[in-house]
């Protein structure tokens, strides 16, 4: 399946350098490799921009705070603690707005669980194309939420849904 993604006309850069209508990506954790190939992806003519990359939790907290991004994609690969890092930058009154995309391998559904718990906007597989990672950042700026149907599928045995109408009085 292949992702027709157009390109946005060159617009005039806000005070604080970026262009209007551009959505801002923070990339955070993984290895250095899974960062720039990530920040490759979004950088290419998607209407987005790649603001930083940060390797630690409190390096990520901290450049969310200085770049003030739409998007923040974290990646759990390398050591970050993402459950409660996208807690404390959900909880941060500078970064009302901001959504937080996790990148990574959801294979329990405990996991998809408590990444949902967490209150993110997004998972991302890592086996996901790059079309897939451009739609789930343009779903989140745009303050929808994206879940992998692969991590919907680990949910079933455990969601029960119910008719509406035969709830209804």
């Amino acid at each position: 399946m292949e992702c027709t993604v157009h390109r946005r006309r060159a617009m005039p850069k806000r005070a604080d350098g970026a262009r209007p209508g551009v959505i801002r990506v923070l990339v955070a954790g993984g290895e250095a490799l899974m960062r720039a190939s990530v920040s490759a992806v979004l950088g290419t003519g998607n209407g987005m921009a790649v603001v930083g990359e940060a390797t630690t939790d409190d390096e990520a907290i901290a450049l969310a705070r200085e770049t003030r991004p739409d998007v923040i994609l974290i990646d759990g690969a390398d050591g970050l603690h993402v459950l409660s890092t996208t807690q404390r930058l959900l909880a941060d009154p500078d970064l009302v707005g901001t959504q937080v995309l996790m990148l990574g391998r959801f294979e329990r559904e405990e996991d998809v669980l408590a990444a949902l718990r967490s209150g993110i906007a997004g998972l991302i597989d890592r086996d996901a194309p790059p079309y897939e990672l451009v739609r789930t950042v343009l779903l989140a700026a745009g303050g929808d939420m994206f879940v992998m149907p692969s991590n919907l599928r680990r949910l079933a045995g455990r969601l029960q849904i119910r008719d509406i109408d035969s709830h209804e009085e």
